[in-house]
């Protein structure tokens, strides 16, 4: 007996419109999509500041700590004499020096020397822009137990933008209050009038 190929008519075949097959595409790609995410995709990773993994007690003797070390010469008395306390010396290249303080061997400030120049001026030169009452000025603090600047760039720009709102509100309260005000007098101007104007009639009588 032969095979007859059986070619299904087009009753028996499910006719889609275009919406629907669309939405069929769309689903099967994205659960395709998944799938290979769910299959290929790297763990997650936190990259957290080991000064922030800091207790409570030692952030606040750090910070209490940092208000005191302003120059490098302090920064070593405190290294000094506190054990938790170490500061170290770097040379980059020449001319350019730094110090690092750091706390339970986590850096917390970096003190940079600036470059300068010495000027020998003459009697009649005025005092130059920029000079220095204290060779300690020099150096520069940079604060590691902080936000970055990016951080602090964006806290700022949020603290700016919450005032400008504060202050049109404060712009808007001032003008309706204005307005009541003028709304008052203009009042208080026709009332008056009106008593002006009837006193005469008051005398004829």
């Amino acid at each position: 007996m032969a095979l007859v190929d059986h070619k299904p008519t087009t009753a028996e075949v499910p006719q889609l419109t275009k919406k629907q097959l669309k939405e069929a595409c769309k689903d099967t790609f994205i659960q395709t999509k998944v799938k290979l995410r769910s299959r290929w995709a790297a763990p997650i990773k936190y990259k957290v500041l080991q000064t922030f993994q800091l207790s409570d007690k030692d952030r606040k003797h750090v910070a209490k700590t940092m208000i005191k070390a302003v120059t490098p010469t302090i920064a070593r008395e405190i290294a000094h004499k506190e054990a938790l306390w170490s500061y170290r010396d770097i040379s980059l290249v020449k001319d350019f020096e730094c110090g690092v303080l750091q706390f339970k061997g986590l850096a917390v400030c970096l003190f940079y020397k600036r470059q300068c120049n010495e000027i020998e001026p003459v009697a009649t030169d005025p005092v130059p822009i920029g000079a220095l009452e204290d060779e300690v000025d020099l150096y520069a603090r940079l604060d590691l137990f902080s936000k970055s600047p990016r951080e602090l760039h964006s806290s700022v720009r949020e603290e700016l933008l919450s005032l400008s709102m504060e202050v049109e509100e404060l712009k808007h309260e001032l003008a309706v209050t204005r307005a009541a005000l003028e709304q008052k007098e203009k009042s208080i101007r026709l009332q008056t009038a009106k008593s002006q104007q009837s006193l005469p009639k008051k005398r004829r009588k």
